[in-house]
């Protein structure tokens, strides 16, 4: 088991970031999952052992059996493993690369301290823009700081967006001073 593992996790993360960079996880997640659960199949998982064909030819049976259930990249990917004698692993990639879409999509908790309480508009159009700022679903945990005098700061990990008038002050008096 643990040996599959780890013949799996390269082929599993080149497909992860393929997919990834081309938008398609869900695709990819889907296609994965089918072709995972054909190869779990009795009369398949002995297909893919036999010695009898080709890995063209137990390729092209999993492609007939997926009745179109595969884009050509994905296809490709299927070929590679085939090639490289890997069709047995496909349930280990499937569930690695699900592990990986699910870390990749997983929300942010984002601290957000204002100078005063947002609306609920507000806190909207901020969820908004760090969504989109950020890729990943965000999770506001708003508190309010008297001591900003205006505006926001914004926390999430290592990444600090300070956008307060504090802030802008502090900066305004470390550029005066240089």
């Amino acid at each position: 088991m643990a040996e599959s593992i780890t013949l799996a996790r390269p082929y599993a993360r080149a497909a992860f970031e393929f997919a990834r960079d081309r938008k398609q996880l869900a695709s990819w997640s889907e296609g994965l999952r089918l072709l995972a659960t054909l190869v779990s199949h009795p009369k398949l998982e002995a297909l893919i052992r036999s010695v009898k064909f080709s890995s063209d030819q137990k390729a092209a049976i999993l492609m007939d059996v997926s009745d179109g259930g595969l884009d050509a990249e994905l296809a490709k990917f299927l070929n590679v493993l085939a090639l490289n004698d890997r069709l047995a692993l496909l349930s280990d990639i499937s569930h690695l690369f699900d592990n990986y879409r699910d870390k990749q999509e997983q929300s942010l908790e984002v601290d957000v301290e204002s100078a005063f309480t947002l609306s609920a508009t507000q806190r909207k159009a901020l969820e908004s823009s760090l969504k989109k700022a950020l890729q990943r679903d965000v999770k506001l945990d708003v508190s309010v700081k008297k001591n900003l005098l205006g505006g926001v700061c914004i926390r999430t990990g290592d990444t600090v967006i300070d956008a307060s008038v504090r802030g802008r002050l502090a900066q305004l008096s470390s550029a005066v001073n240089v």
